[in-house]
Parts: C-alpha cells; sequence; structure tokens
C-alpha cells in the first residue's frame, strides 16, 4: 500500500489527507477492512524488514508472521506532511510575515507580481481547508486580523479579482463547517467587512464582493448567527459615512473623509454599491425580530451629522423601507431615540426629495403612535406649525409631489412610493386621521408665489376636501372641532375674483362652507355657534378686502392729484381728496402720509372663541374702521353698512 493509503480503512481519521464525505463512506464502510489478507506499508518497517499491518480481527491464512524482507538496495523513505513540516517550524504564523513583502520587486525584475498575494493566499486557504488544528492556530492567532492589517498597508493591486474569490471560498467552506463559526467571524470583521482594503480596488471587484454579502451570503442561517448584529450595522454606518461617501462631506459636514490616498470608483459606481450595502444592511437588520435600539440609532446619528443631499437621501430611503415593513419594532424604538428630531432637520433640507422620503417616515410615526402619544408629540410643541414653517424655508411653492405626500400624512395612508402625478380620489372609506395638516397645506399654499402649478395644487386640495367631507360625517366632525377653522378655509378663495380661475375656487371654497355649516346645524349640539364664528370671520374678511381696496383707490387719487398739480406748476399737499374722503390726512412735512394695514391674520382675525366672546366681528371691524379712518367695508344700495346678521346701520360722516 503506497501513500495515501496508510490505514487499514477501519478508521476515517486513519488517513493523512482530506477525503470527501462520499469518499470516507465508500472506504470506511468496514467492507474493506475485512477484507484484507495482508498489507505492507511504507512507515511500518524496521530496517530491512516490512512489518503485516492488516486487522488482528480478521483470520490469518499464514501459518507464521506474515511479514516480509526488502529486496537488496530497497530502503524505507519516510516524508512527513506539509501540515507536519509546516507545524514543525512555528506553525502557520510563520506565513503571516509574507504578506508584508508583496511590494517588495523580484530579483530580475523591476516590476512587483501582482499574482503573488493570491498564489499566497491560495496556499493558505488550502492549508486551513485541509488541517483543523492548522483552523484553530488561525483562531488563537487571530490571524486574519494580522492579513487585513498587512493588505490595508500593501499596495491595492495586490487585491484583485483572484484574491476576492478566495476569501469568499473560505467564507462558504467555513459555513459548512458545524465549527467554523469564529473563524468565519475573524474573517468577516477583519477583511470582507474592511472597507479600507477594499475602496481602491476595481469597481467590479468591489461590486462582486457586496452583491455576495447582500445575496448569498446573509441567505443562510449560519452566517447570520455568526456576525456580529450591533456591530456589523454600526460599522457598515462608518463605512458609508467615512468610505462610501457620494459627495466629500469635509465642507458641509464637517467630516474628514477617507480612502483618498488611492483611485476611487466613479460617483455612479459609488452609488451603486451603497445600494448593495444598505441592501445588506436591511436584511440583516429585519432577518430576526426587526431593529434594536442602538442600530436605529446609528441611523439617525448618520442622518443627523450629514448634510449632503447624495449622502442621505439612499439612507433615508432605507428609514423609511424599515417604518413600512417592520412597524412593530421601528414605531417604538423611533420615538424613544426622539427620531421626531432628525425629520425636523430633514424637512429644511434644500432637495425636494429629501423632504419628501422626511414626510413620508413622519407619516408612517404617525400612522403606528398611539392617539395619546400623539398629542403628547405633535400637539404639545406645536409641531404640525413647525412642519409647515420648514417646508417653505428653501421654497416658496407647493408641488404636486409634497403635497401628496402631505395627503398621506393626512389620511394616514403612506406608501413608500413617491407619487409625482395627482393622486387617485379618494372614497367614502377614506378617513381624516390628521386634520392639522389641512390647516399645514392651507398655509403652504397662502403663502406660496402664485403660478400655474399652485392653482394645480390648490384646485386639488380644494376638490378632495369636498370629497372627504361629503362622504363621511367623521372627517366633517374632525375639522369642526378645529380652531377658527374658517380662517384659513377663507383664505384659499379670492373675496374679489378677478378670473374665471379665481372665481371657481371661491366657488368651491363655498361648497366646503355649505357642506360643513349644514352638518353643524343638523348633527352638531350647538352647532349655530359654528354658523355665528362663521359669518364673523366672513365680515372681518370682507371688510378688511373692501378697507384695502378703498386704500389703494385713495392712494390712486393722491398720486392723480399731485401729477396734475406738478404739470400745473402748483407745489403744496393735498389734504383731502373729494368724493372719497371727507377727514384730511395727516399732513408729514407737506407730504400726503398715508398708513396702510398690515396683513396679517392674527390682527385682523380672532385667534380663539374667547376673543370671539370679547370683541366679535363688530370689534375686530371697528379696529379695521377707526384705523383706515372710513364707515363700514360692506355697504348696500344706499351706502349703508351691513352688519353681521344682515341688518343696516348707517354711518355719520
Amino acid at each position: 500500500m503506497t501513500l495515501p493509503f496508510w490505514s487499514t480503512f477501519k478508521f476515517k481519521s486513519e488517513s493523512d489527507i482530506h477525503l470527501a464525505e462520499h469518499h470516507k463512506q465508500v472506504l470506511y464502510d468496514g467492507k474493506q477492512a475485512s477484507s484484507i489478507s495482508f498489507t505492507y506499508n511504507a512507515k511500518a518497517t524496521d530496517a530491512q524488514l516490512c512489518l503485516e499491518s492488516s486487522p488482528r480481527e480478521n483470520a490469518s491464512i499464514f501459518v507464521h508472521s506474515p511479514h516480509a524482507l526488502m529486496l537488496q538496495d530497497v530502503k524505507a523513505i519516510v516524508t512527513h506532511s506539509i501540515h507536519s513540516a509546516i507545524h514543525s517550524i512555528g506553525g502557520i504564523q510563520v506565513l503571516f510575515p509574507l504578506f508584508s513583502q508583496l511590494d517588495y520587486r523580484q530579483l530580475n525584475d523591476s516590476s512587483v507580481d501582482t499574482s503573488v498575494c493570491a498564489t499566497l493566499l491560495a496556499f493558505l486557504v488550502e492549508l486551513l481547508k485541509s488541517s483543523v488544528a492548522m483552523q484553530e492556530q488561525m483562531l488563537g492567532g487571530k490571524g486574519f486580523l494580522v492579513i487585513g492589517y498587512l493588505l490595508e498597508k500593501s499596495s491595492r493591486v495586490h487585491i484583485t479579482r483572484a484574491v476576492l474569490e478566495q476569501f469568499l471560498s473560505f467564507a462558504k467552506y467555513l459555513d459548512g463547517l458545524t465549527h467554523g463559526a469564529p473563524l468565519l467571524k475573524q474573517l468577516c470583521d477583519h477583511v470582507l467587512f474592511n472597507a479600507a482594503i477594499w475602496i481602491h480596488t476595481p469597481a467590479k471587484v468591489q461590486l462582486s464582493l457586496y452583491t455576495y454579502l447582500s445575496a448569498e451570503f446573509i441567505g443562510t442561517a449560519t452566517i447570520y448567527s455568526t456576525i456580529r448584529r450591533v456591530g456589523t450595522v454600526l460599522q457598515l454606518m462608518h463605512t458609508l459615512k467615512y468610505y462610501y461617501w457620494a459627495s466629500n462631506p469635509l465642507e458641509s459636514s464637517g467630516i474628514t473623509p477617507k480612502g483618498l490616498d488611492g483611485p476611487r470608483p466613479s460617483q455612479k459606481e459609488i452609488i451603486s454599491l451603497r445600494a448593495f450595502m444598505l441592501l445588506f444592511l436591511k436584511q440583516l437588520i429585519l432577518k430576526d425580530r426587526g431593529v434594536k435600539e442602538d442600530e436605529l440609532q446609528s441611523i439617525l446619528n448618520y442622518l443627523l451629522t450629514m448634510h449632503e443631499d447624495d449622502n442621505i437621501h439612499d439612507v433615508l430611503q432605507l428609514l423609511v423601507a424599515l417604518m413600512s415593513e417592520h412597524p412593530a419594532s421601528m414605531i417604538p424604538a423611533f420615538d424613544q431615540r426622539n427620531g421626531i428630531r432628525v425629520i425636523c432637520k430633514l424637512l429644511a433640507s434644500n432637495s425636494e426629495n429629501i423632504r419628501v422620503q422626511a414626510l413620508k417616515v413622519l407619516g408612517y410615526f404617525l400612522k403606528h403612535l398611539g392617539h395619546k402619544r400623539k398629542v403628547e408629540i405633535m400637539h404639545t410643541h406645536s409641531l404640525f406649525t413647525l412642519l409647515g414653517e420648514r417646508l417653505m424655508i428653501h421654497t416658496n411653492t407647493v408641488s404636486v409631489t409634497t403635497y401628496n405626500t402631505l395627503y398621506e400624512i393626512l389620511t394616514e395612508q403612506v406608501c413608500t412610493q413617491v407619487v409625482h402625478k395627482p393622486h387617485p380620489e379618494p372614497d367614502s372609506t377614506v378617513k381624516i386621521q390628521n386634520p392639522m395638516i389641512l390647516k399645514v397645506v392651507a398655509t403652504l399654499l397662502k403663502s406660496s408665489s402664485p403660478s400655474t402649478e399652485l392653482m394645480e395644487v390648490k384646485t386639488l386640495f380644494l376638490s378632495d376636501m369636498i370629497k372627504l367631507f361629503s362622504s363621511s360625517r367623521e372627517n366633517r366632525r374632525c375639522l369642526l372641532q378645529c380652531s377658527v377653522w374658517q380662517d384659513w378655509m377663507f383664505s384659499l378663495g379670492y373675496i374679489n375674483p378677478k378670473s374665471p380661475e379665481e372665481q371657481k375656487m371661491m366657488e368651491m371654497v363655498y361648497n366646503i362652507f355649505r357642506i360643513l355649516l349644514y352638518h353643524a346645524i343638523k348633527y352638531e349640539w350647538g352647532g349655530w355657534r359654528v354658523w355665528v364664528d362663521t359669518l364673523s370671520i366672513a365680515h372681518s374678511k370682507v371688510t378688511y378686502e373692501a378697507h384695502k381696496e378703498y386704500l389703494a383707490k385713495m392712494y390712486e387719487e393722491y398720486q392723480r392729484q399731485e401729477e396734475e398739480n406738478i404739470k400745473k406748476g402748483k407745489k403744496g399737499s393735498v389734504s383731502t381728496i373729494s368724493g372719497l374722503s371727507a377727514t384730511p390726512a395727516p399732513v408729514v412735512n407737506g407730504n400726503l402720509e398715508i398708513r396702510e394695514l398690515d396683513d396679517h391674520s392674527q390682527s385682523q382675525t380672532p385667534e380663539s372663541e374667547a376673543e370671539y366672546g370679547e370683541g366679535g366681528a363688530g370689534g375686530v371691524s371697528r379696529n379695521l374702521l377707526a384705523e383706515g379712518g372710513v364707515g363700514l367695508g360692506v355697504k348696500g344700495p344706499n351706502r349703508e353698512a351691513l352688519t353681521p346678521g344682515g341688518g343696516r346701520s348707517g354711518v355719520r360722516r
């Protein structure tokens, strides 16, 4: 019997070479050992005598001991395996210093051989695969930590596709071993997850690595139970921040980037690599029982400290996906870690995409939050008001995309997809869950600059309200319970429409009032108060618009009179304008001084029901009229002022 058949096929451990399992089952099934009559091998020798080594259980066919005598000039040569040879000089650790010599030039060649690393690694992997003792030496000596450190210090030209394939093949091999988990964990932490090794390698090599991690790697139960989950999430977020950034974070975020001392993939390639890394991160988090607070905290910290839109957008999409797919763990952790602060920060972004994604995070948060906790967070700190203010920092209009997202928060029918076209019409099953969003949208529309898109959004908003209020009593009651809703509702229309579009808007506003006032007087106890409040605010609005129109006409008349005086060569002030005012305006240094009213709703309309009782519309009107020096702004056919109740009262001039 010659190498490698030194055993008697009795025990699987007798063989010095690594055999496949199906080979072991054939050779060591007992039949081979029982069939041996005599056997000799080079190890069982004594000088020129070859000792017979067949199993003792087998019946002997010889009368005497069947030892054999070697022929003349035949000698027994005993060899040792590579494992024994390396073990005799110190173990597998003696190979580690070779990785520090990768950049050394060959003796007769001035260039560096880039294939040495792959060859050396292949030799190391074969040794580890064929010897459990060497695997234990590798684990005890933290071999992959040393190799990873030495590869960081060497030139990146050595990290080729062949090197990656060696690492991945060994990872797959360890995944199949029952005792390979500790060594696999060391390989992942110090080599596969070490961005400093891979950042300067060709983009295709990196793409292969992160494709494997996000697909085949995370799919096995052994690997998932082996790696440190929280530590891996923290390591990946650190990698995204310092190595795989799409835009340099130094200027805006003040973070010193890494990976600048060599070639980097292009921005497009970086974005693709980040997508695979975030996919791996998502699967890692959702594979078990959902997110842990420390994992979510690392994501929130990233979003708070990074300020570049390119570096934020994909991580923010990951957060939206996590809240959508696993709200049971995400919402409590998000609340516990004060994630609402991150939303407020992101709403001030220059990019509408970032603002929309931040609104979606808020939508999922409010959707799965209890009513009591929602009131504590949003209403106690007036966060709905802050929401509108943050959205208007970098824009002066409201797009359909932003409105669609706000509508999703209003009805808590949030989806991960960003909708750029008008959303489907609501049916009778859609309920208003966050009525304060109505005021937010109205405030945004009022503060926006006139445009075609704004008119489209305003029409869509009014149409949605009509459908929501027409189909559900609960929806109508939600708005009627809000404070001073008539104020912002009137701001959506035009008291004096000047175009067919404005006339259409005002008719839609009247339609909404008709629906709500009818409900109030028919279904609500004390609904007549809503009518009184509405008439009061309507009178205030109409009076204010009439007064503004009066001031504008008076100023035009004054300008015309002054121009005529200048043409005639007359100099002096005009103290009164005939037919418009009998009260002389104050004159300052020979010039007519005209005070215009400040167009703020707080000074024109009451802000609470308490103010209604104190002054009502009459008090507001009197303030406006006294300040402008005119009678009531709404007049009848005989120039008599109309009261809120519809009566008439004359004003003596």
